[in-house]
């Protein structure tokens, strides 16, 4: 995600596409490990797993919410 490590709060916040495009990223990663078996994931249990799953689903109401 290097296209925003220069941005700030507020460019964030006046930047809709950004936003979208950040939800978006954050849902793939999400998406991603939910496909990692839990098997590798035991084997990782240093990774908040269900955290970064259970992201994907936190952000949808970012998603559907109209400018």
């Amino acid at each position: 995600m290097a296209f925003v490590q220069e941005m700030t709060r507020e460019a964030l916040e006046r930047d809709r596409k950004l936003t979208l495009a950040l939800v978006k990223e954050i849902e793939i990663i999400g998406e991603a490990a939910y496909q990692v078996s839990a098997a590798t994931r035991e084997q990782m249990p240093d990774i908040p797993w269900e955290d970064i799953m259970g992201m994907r689903h936190r952000l949808e109401p970012v998603m559907n919410v109209e400018p």
